[in-house]
């Protein structure tokens, strides 16, 4: 059993080191009640406020989750994905120990002169291109966690099907099409989902989100696809690295963060 004596400033930050090393040693499952600030404070013998220190950063850092009334829950251990590694969400979910599952909302065929001129001109459609559009739902272990919208270039995977849809769209670019996808754009920006997407989330109301718009490319600089994606907020984090600890092959260390919710 975890019981060390706290010896050394800052206190918070040691009894919080004792808190995760507790919750590692297999003692409390994901979704189990955690210690409350009373039986902590009276444990290692330190005042409340300490106690609520350091339940705080493990609730920060995503390894406790803080029901309000209910008190603190063991949390999944969090994943991170740098947004500069080109990998499917259905990949990621699976590295996760996760199902992934896809609801096709809406697949269609259109052309250049039926899309926004957004999109027209950051694809760099001929005036009568056809492309698709697909309205898609990505779900782990059934929660509901990204809304996306595709705009791809039907000359780059002609004869796509609403059923290649429910697995990898990544994977289906890559070996059915064998696309060579050399990288993409990404803008991402806090945003507020509401209306028809909260009833896609499941959600009572409106809520925090993260939005990302994707221009996709191939290995000759060619735009491909266009994304826009809509990430549940209580679900994931970004994340960003900046200065001399980076590898010397990115400038910049980008990603999205899953966190898993005690359920």
């Amino acid at each position: 059993m975890v019981n060390r004596q706290l010896v050394k400033d800052p206190l918070y930050m040691q009894l919080s080191a004792i808190l995760r090393e507790l919750i590692n040693s297999r003692q409390y499952s994901v979704g189990d009640q955690f210690l409350t600030e009373r039986m902590i404070s009276d444990r290692f013998e330190v005042s409340r406020v300490t106690a609520n220190k350091a339940l705080s950063k493990l609730i920060d850092e995503g390894t406790l989750e803080l029901r309000k009334g209910l008190g603190t829950f063991v949390c999944d251990e969090p994943k991170h994905f740098p947004t500069s590694h080109l990998v499917s969400f259905t990949h990621k979910m699976l590295a996760s120990g996760k199902k992934p599952g896809t609801q096709v909302l809406q697949f269609k065929k259109a052309t250049a002169g039926q899309v926004a001129d957004e999109v027209s001109r950051n694809l760099n459609l001929a005036t009568d291109e056809e492309l698709y559009y697909m309205k898609r739902l990505r779900l782990s272990d059934g929660v509901p966690l990204i809304l996306e919208s595709h705009y791809l270039r039907e000359r780059f995977c002609p004869g796509l099907r609403k059923q290649d849809l429910k697995g990898s769209l990544f994977d289906i670019m890559t070996k059915k099409y064998n696309l060579n996808v050399a990288g993409v754009d990404e803008t991402i920006i806090s945003t507020l989902i509401h209306g028809e997407n909260s009833k896609y989330f499941d959600l009572p109301g409106d809520a925090a989100g993260l939005f990302m718009y994707v221009i996709g490319y191939n290995d000759a600089k060619v735009p491909v696809w266009i994304a826009n994606v809509i990430f549940r907020g209580d679900a994931f984090e970004l994340h960003n690295r900046r200065g001399p600890i980076l590898t010397e092959a990115s400038q910049f260390d980008v990603s999205i963060e899953f966190k898993k919710k005690a359920s």
